[in-house]
């Protein structure tokens, strides 16, 4: 078994101040996936293990934090929801997809010369592939994470399944 220390780069936050992030894993068994340097390991639980490389997961996080009502969720791939709809999410490899209305997508996809997201040879009409250097600056990516928000606050909730209580 072996424990490592991950040291991140310094990365300038919302206040223009810069920090040293630390990040300690966990006591585990030594294997060529563990040995991946900058990736996370094991989930608390037993969940499943994420891939998603830890430098990104944390612009996500910082990007998620510019909306005070939203909390991310998920471990193996993380993602917000409002009222049962996706708005984003981190694939495996650690790009982020982000769901527009039309009008705003079309202008994403012309400004950042980006795509639609793809997920398993899928087209994802409504999510734009969110270039890595947007996802590294909060500052900008944040008024589309909120239009992002606003778009899918503005759906129909999907109903909530209640399991029936037998007597």
């Amino acid at each position: 078994m072996i424990c490592e220390t991950i040291l991140l780069p310094q990365v300038a936050d919302d206040a223009g101040t810069l920090r040293r992030e630390l990040l300690e894993a966990t006591e585990r068994r030594a294997t060529p996936e563990a040995e991946a340097p900058g990736r996370l390991r094991a989930m608390p639980g037993g969940a499943k293990a994420s891939t998603i490389p830890i430098e990104r997961l944390a612009m996500y996080d910082r990007a998620v934090a510019t909306l005070p009502d939203v909390a991310r969720k998920g471990a193996a791939v993380p993602y917000t929801s409002v009222n049962g709809h996706m708005f984003s999410f981190l694939t495996p490899t650690g790009s982020l997809a982000l769901r527009l209305p039309a009008g705003e997508r079309e202008a994403f996809l012309v400004r950042f010369a980006t795509s639609l997201h793809e997920a398993q040879g899928t087209v994802m009409k409504e999510y734009v592939a969110v270039p890595d250097g947007l996802l590294a600056d909060t500052a900008a990516l944040a008024p589309y994470l909120a239009t992002s928000y606003a778009y899918v606050s503005s759906l129909k909730p999907k109903p909530t399944t209640r399991k029936s209580s037998t007597r």
